[in-house]
Protein backbone atom coordinates (compact mmCIF):
# COMPACT_ATOMS: atom_id res chain seq x y z
CA UNK A 1 0.00 0.00 0.00
CA UNK A 2 1.39 3.69 -0.93
CA UNK A 3 1.87 6.46 1.86
CA UNK A 4 -1.29 8.04 0.28
CA UNK A 5 -3.56 4.70 1.09
CA UNK A 6 -2.19 4.26 4.76
CA UNK A 7 -2.79 8.03 5.82
CA UNK A 8 -5.54 9.65 3.93
CA UNK A 9 -7.55 9.90 6.35
CA UNK A 10 -5.33 11.59 8.53
CA UNK A 11 -4.22 13.87 5.81
CA UNK A 12 -8.17 14.85 5.20
CA UNK A 13 -8.63 15.45 9.02
CA UNK A 14 -5.40 17.98 9.15
CA UNK A 15 -5.85 19.70 5.84
CA UNK A 16 -9.99 20.15 4.74
CA UNK A 17 -12.95 21.09 5.43
CA UNK A 18 -16.27 20.10 5.45
CA UNK A 19 -18.35 20.75 1.79
CA UNK A 20 -21.62 19.42 0.78
CA UNK A 21 -22.52 17.03 -2.03
CA UNK A 22 -25.58 16.56 -3.62
CA UNK A 23 -25.43 13.45 -5.46
CA UNK A 24 -29.25 12.67 -6.02
CA UNK A 25 -32.61 14.13 -5.23
CA UNK A 26 -32.63 11.95 -1.92
CA UNK A 27 -30.67 14.07 0.35
CA UNK A 28 -27.19 15.89 1.14
CA UNK A 29 -23.94 14.40 2.55
CA UNK A 30 -21.07 16.47 4.21
CA UNK A 31 -17.48 14.92 3.30
CA UNK A 32 -14.00 16.88 3.90
CA UNK A 33 -12.55 18.10 0.84
CA UNK A 34 -9.86 20.59 -0.67
CA UNK A 35 -10.87 23.36 -2.29
CA UNK A 36 -9.01 25.05 -5.22
CA UNK A 37 -10.21 28.32 -6.38
CA UNK A 38 -10.43 29.04 -10.30
CA UNK A 39 -7.21 29.85 -11.52
CA UNK A 40 -5.67 32.24 -14.35
CA UNK A 41 -2.35 31.15 -15.40
CA UNK A 42 -0.52 33.02 -18.17
CA UNK A 43 2.28 30.54 -20.02
CA UNK A 44 5.44 32.53 -19.81
CA UNK A 45 5.97 30.94 -23.78
CA UNK A 46 3.55 32.02 -25.29
CA UNK A 47 1.47 34.75 -23.21
CA UNK A 48 -1.60 32.36 -23.63
CA UNK A 49 -4.00 32.88 -20.66
CA UNK A 50 -4.88 28.99 -19.55
CA UNK A 51 -8.40 29.03 -17.20
CA UNK A 52 -8.24 26.46 -14.42
CA UNK A 53 -11.67 25.80 -13.01
CA UNK A 54 -12.49 25.10 -9.13
CA UNK A 55 -12.33 21.85 -8.11
CA UNK A 56 -12.06 20.30 -4.76
CA UNK A 57 -9.73 16.70 -3.71
CA UNK A 58 -11.52 14.29 -2.02
CA UNK A 59 -11.25 11.09 -0.64
CA UNK A 60 -12.83 8.38 -3.24
CA UNK A 61 -14.58 6.36 -0.30
CA UNK A 62 -16.63 9.96 0.19
CA UNK A 63 -18.13 10.29 -2.95
CA UNK A 64 -19.11 6.68 -4.51
CA UNK A 65 -22.04 7.27 -6.71
CA UNK A 66 -21.52 10.89 -7.03
CA UNK A 67 -21.65 11.49 -10.91
CA UNK A 68 -20.90 14.68 -13.68
CA UNK A 69 -23.84 17.02 -13.05
CA UNK A 70 -24.46 16.89 -9.05
CA UNK A 71 -24.00 20.00 -6.98
CA UNK A 72 -21.63 20.95 -4.74
CA UNK A 73 -21.40 23.38 -2.07
CA UNK A 74 -18.81 25.05 -0.80
CA UNK A 75 -19.68 27.90 1.45
CA UNK A 76 -22.26 30.06 0.06
CA UNK A 77 -21.20 29.04 -3.63
CA UNK A 78 -22.96 26.14 -5.41
CA UNK A 79 -20.95 24.25 -8.20
CA UNK A 80 -21.64 21.68 -10.54
CA UNK A 81 -18.93 18.49 -11.25
CA UNK A 82 -18.43 18.58 -14.81
CA UNK A 83 -15.24 16.42 -14.45
CA UNK A 84 -14.27 13.01 -11.86
CA UNK A 85 -10.35 12.58 -11.57
CA UNK A 86 -9.76 9.44 -9.90
CA UNK A 87 -5.44 8.98 -9.64
CA UNK A 88 -5.77 6.03 -7.96
CA UNK A 89 -4.21 6.77 -4.82
CA UNK A 90 -7.61 6.94 -2.85
CA UNK A 91 -8.13 11.02 -3.55
CA UNK A 92 -10.24 11.72 -6.35
CA UNK A 93 -10.68 15.80 -8.05
CA UNK A 94 -13.42 16.83 -8.69
CA UNK A 95 -13.80 19.49 -11.43
CA UNK A 96 -16.27 21.78 -10.67
CA UNK A 97 -18.05 24.84 -12.64
CA UNK A 98 -19.96 27.78 -10.94
CA UNK A 99 -23.88 26.74 -11.52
Amino acid sequence: MSFWKDDVDEFFHDFASTVTLYPDQSGETDIQAIFDEAQEVIDMDTGQVINARPRIGCKSTDIVGVIEGNEVKIDAHTYKVRQILDDGTGITMLVLSEN
